[in-house]
């Protein structure tokens, strides 16, 4: 993006956000196109065998995965080829 505050704009009429930082209805739209239809947050719970499969978009990832007491963050790339993560837990 080229900006986003109509105080710091090239282009105030495109800015995201009004001069008092209110949301501008285009703002609206990103927000709700990256944090919530391209946003990929997933809770699960394994299966039997301990295994989830689920897909996402391209990008960059944080898994949290939750054992009894241990938390383990793995950071992952998610490509076009996909992507398995085998998590071991002691």
């Amino acid at each position: 993006m080229w900006g986003f505050w109509e105080g710091r704009h090239w282009f105030p009429s495109a800015a995201l956000y009004r001069m008092d930082w209110s949301i501008k209805p285009n703002g609206q739209i990103w927000e709700d196109l990256v944090f919530k239809k391209w946003w990929t947050d997933i809770k699960c719970v394994t299966d039997r065998n301990g295994e989830y499969r689920t897909q996402g978009f391209l990008g960059d990832y944080e898994i949290e995965v939750h054992y009894k007491d241990e938390v383990k963050l793995i950071p992952i790339t998610l490509s076009k080829e996909g992507r398995r993560v085998e998590v071991i837990i002691d």
